[in-house]
């Protein structure tokens, strides 16, 4: 296709009244190259991973002394347990030989001789069961080890990834980490359980069948063995496409579902529900005909190696009746050969499943060893990132920073500034500006496309962003809580709170018209908060999560976006008083697009395509007239006529 393309761009070339045509002609291969890469790295991640890769990706799993103690031990149960079982067909063969010796020779038939035979037999299949299961039970716990060691691994790098892109594929790195998790837990099962016990089984009855029956009764199983596994080959790839395809559209189902309920209140106050019902239920039709594609594939699967098996029991049994004729074999053993058949033929009928799922796991593990990979490599990343930082003054300053989100245009252009320590520094500007975004870029969020940060003459570059956070303080304009208690969100930012902490808390709570109500309470403080906070109103809210910045210990900068959007002018006035009072030598920097909040800064910085166009006071800022005070009157902070003396 892209060839024909350019060979019409050299066709029209010719005709110099089509050069438009050429160019977008250019334009659109382009487009088509950049979609094909795009749909390629789409696929590859749900591309399944080598065998290698896999047991690389479960080595140190495995690695500790405990766990090679549990494997050796769970080794060792599985051998024993195995030949145990293996005896089986062999007392169930002198069982019936004894039975028919005794008729043959005239006399009454031998019943204890031939009873005490087959209770050795299911003697010997309960003793295999019950060890095979003791082994599963040492299994078990190595097997919660390795996924609470995931858990952890998985934990780290949540907290390790940039926040844009956390940020940006939130619920698909949850869901991705989870199903990962599900596929960890099954392939341990699988591999160190399953497989080991089912290879130990073959193993055992080969060499059985092999030495009382014959090498031609191996030969023919292990021909049926070859038959079977390609035949669950082919079709184990042609399902491994569907899983992908149906992987695919479940993570599409989870992303759809989640975004359906964050966006409710939207959907219904804009009559969105059939829309959105239409878009799920196109996904849930998806994930409906890859399932019956592959439910349809297992029949024939099934099918196929139903006919592989007892076709390959038929002619066993046939061959060792003709024997039995031949008096080259003995009655007992067409039991003892149907007993081996059976052990053998029962593990490759699971293997088969088990093969199955191993398929699913190497699509799955892509995810978790591109988790390691990129933990890895964060890790790195951070280590150079190692100079301390003690925080003393609070100086901020901005020297030349740039910052863009993606390819897009850049959002902050070449900013130069600097935060007095000691004030209240109030950031203004039209929304979309980027005032949120300087926060970020001081706590390390997001990283400067260009440029540098400096906090009492230290370049964040090379500080450890989590000595960092140590003295910054962040009370975002959106922010969310735990479902967990008050206290719990309130002193979040505390390990060990003692007396004192729990004093200042109280005063806290008085001062911004909270405690009373918390008070009143059936739990009091102990009372949750419900799902994001959504048990309380937008004004309870920010000032929990205001209280909960104030209440973290060694905090010498704090960073407010919007600290009182959400309440009246008497709470938003107590707040301010608060922080004049309780935070002095502290640098305080907010955000806000409330006039009465405004005029209550020390100093003003206006943004305005990326850059500061204006500081200085209020009054000095008004008096200029320039852009802060257009900004005032005409734009984003508009107030009624009566009120524009306040101007």
């Amino acid at each position: 296709m892209l060839g024909n393309i350019i060979k019409i761009n050299q066709n029209l070339y010719l005709n110099n009244n089509h050069f438009l045509l050429i160019k977008n002609s250019f334009y659109f291969s382009k487009l088509f190259c950049r979609k094909k890469e795009n749909k390629c790295k789409e696929q590859n991640k749900y591309k399944k991973v080598s065998y290698f890769e896999m047991f690389k990706f479960l080595k140190p799993y495995y690695s500790s002394p405990k766990s090679q103690s549990i494997l050796l031990k769970s080794f060792g149960i599985t051998l024993f347990s195995r030949g145990v079982g293996n005896l089986s067909p062999i007392f169930i063969k002198k069982g019936i030989n004894k039975l028919i010796s005794s008729q043959n020779g005239g006399v009454s038939p031998n019943f204890s001789g031939s009873i005490n035979y087959i209770i050795l037999s299911y003697v010997s299949k309960m003793l295999s069961k019950i060890l095979g299961e003791y082994r599963n039970v040492k299994l078990d716990s190595l097997n919660n080890e390795i996924i609470s060691k995931f858990g952890n691994e998985s934990f780290d790098y949540i907290n390790s990834i940039p926040y844009l892109e956390f940020k940006n594929n939130s619920e698909q790195i949850i869901s991705q980490i989870s199903k990962t998790s599900d596929r960890l837990d099954k392939l341990n099962r699988i591999v160190i359980g399953n497989l080991m016990s089912n290879l130990t089984e073959i193993i055992f009855v080969s060499y059985s069948m092999t030495r009382f029956l014959g090498k031609k009764y191996l030969f023919t199983t292990l021909g049926a063995y070859a038959t079977y596994i390609a035949y669950s080959n082919i079709l184990s790839k042609y399902r491994n496409k569907l899983y992908n395809k149906l992987n695919f559209w479940e993570i599409k189902s989870d992303n759809k579902l989640y975004d359906i309920v964050n966006n409710i209140e939207t959907i219904k106050a804009f009559q969105g529900e059939e829309k959105e019902k239409n878009i799920y239920n196109n996904i849930l039709s998806n994930i409906k005909d890859q399932s019956r594609k592959i439910r349809k594939s297992l029949s024939y699967l099934n099918s196929g190696q139903n006919i592989i098996m007892n076709s390959c029991l038929m002619i066993n049994i046939i061959n060792c009746v003709r024997e039995v004729i031949k008096g080259k074999l003995t009655p007992g053993d067409i039991f003892m050969l149907e007993g081996f058949f059976n052990q053998m033929m029962i593990p490759l009928n699971i293997m088969g499943f088990l093969m199955r799922e191993i398929e699913r796991c190497r699509v799955q593990l892509r995810y978790g060893i591109l988790l390691r990979e990129n933990y890895k490599k964060m890790k790195k990343s951070h280590m150079k990132e190692s100079e301390d930082i003690n925080i003393k003054d609070g100086k901020i300053k901005f020297n030349n920073v740039s910052f863009s989100y993606g390819d897009k245009n850049k959002l902050i252009k070449n900013l130069n500034i600097e935060f007095e320590p000691n004030k209240l520094n109030c950031i203004v500007g039209e929304s979309g500006e980027g005032k949120s975004t300087l926060f970020e870029l001081i706590l390390k969020l997001v990283r400067p496309s260009e440029g540098k940060i400096f906090i009492d003459g230290v370049d964040l570059s090379k500080v450890d962003e989590n000595i960092l956070r140590k003295y910054i303080s962040f009370c975002p304009q959106n922010g969310s809580l735990f479902n967990d208690s008050f206290l719990y969100n309130l002193l979040y930012a505390i390990k060990n709170y003692e007396k004192e902490d729990y004093e200042k808390l109280k005063y806290l709570l008085k001062k911004l018209n909270l405690y009373k109500k918390i008070k009143s309470l059936n739990d009091g403080i102990n009372t949750y908060v419900g799902t994001l906070g959504n048990k309380l109103s937008g004004g309870e809210k920010q000032r929990i999560l205001l209280i909960r910045a104030l209440m973290k210990p060694d905090s010498k900068i704090f960073l407010l976006d919007e600290p009182t959007s959400n309440l009246d002018i008497k709470n938003s006035d107590i707040v301010f008083n608060i922080l004049k009072n309780e935070l002095k030598n502290k640098t305080i920097l907010f955000t806000s697009h409330k006039l009465s909040t405004i005029k209550m800064a020390d100093k003003i910085f206006v943004l305005h395509d990326g850059q500061i166009v204006e500081q200085g006071n209020y009054d000095e800022l008004i008096n200029k007239k320039g852009f802060f005070y257009k900004l005032m009157i005409d734009n984003v902070y508009k107030a009624p006529q009566m009120n524009r003396k306040l101007l």
